[in-house]
């Protein structure tokens, strides 16, 4: 559900952002969630948010232990 909802939104930020449709939103909606949808459902795709998620996470730990030491 996650990565769907990371694609959704990347996408639709994209759209609104570069204006193509206009002020029509439904639209970006549905190309979108289609754009979601199919991203998903690709073997690349949930390979590889499996193998970026775990990484990233102690990426973070690792950022915000460093932020916080100096200041302890």
């Amino acid at each position: 559900m996650l990565p769907f909802l990371l694609v959704f939104a990347v996408v639709f930020g994209i759209l609104i952002q570069m204006n193509i449709f206009g002020k029509n939103r439904g639209i970006n909606v549905i190309i979108a969630l289609v754009i979601g949808f199919l991203a998903v459902r690709s073997p690349f795709f949930t390979q590889f948010y499996s193998e970026i998620f775990p990484r990233l996470g102690v990426g973070i730990v690792i950022l915000l232990s460093i932020l916080i030491l100096p200041i302890a």
